[in-house]
């Protein structure tokens, strides 16, 4: 990860240097291991805060919903995470479940999360 991050800047910072009228390139501070935290997203934060240690979730994750892997009618599957509100709305009212947008429970994440099983089977 750390090498990918590192190119990723690399080609950016010479982007700048190209594109500005300095001229001048730009330092690049990277950690190897802080890109490892950015990939795990908050299992560090909060098994470090909370001492909780996440366990395996499959497609889904336990700190947002919808997300998850859905067949669709024809049988193909999709991966999809609205995590976004305005995403999620989105997304009930597409697969024509407008219902569930006019819950109170579907007006946060953390509500959206407690009724996952009932989004998931929608």
């Amino acid at each position: 990860m750390a090498a990918l991050v590192g190119a990723f800047a690399t080609t950016l910072a010479l982007w700048w240097r190209d594109t500005s009228e300095s001229g001048r390139g730009q330092v690049i501070d990277l950690s190897i291991y802080e890109t490892l935290f950015w990939i795990l997203g908050p299992q560090t934060l909060v098994y470090d805060q909370l001492g909780i240690v996440q366990g395996r979730s499959g497609n889904a994750a336990p700190f947002v919903a919808p997300r998850n892997a859905y067949q669709a009618k024809d049988g193909s599957w999709l991966g999809l995470s609205a995590s976004a509100q305005s995403i999620a709305e989105r997304v009930m009212r597409l697969i024509g479940r407008d219902d569930l947008v006019q819950q109170p429970w579907f007006r946060d994440n953390s509500g959206r999360v407690e009724h996952a099983p009932e989004m998931d089977a929608a």
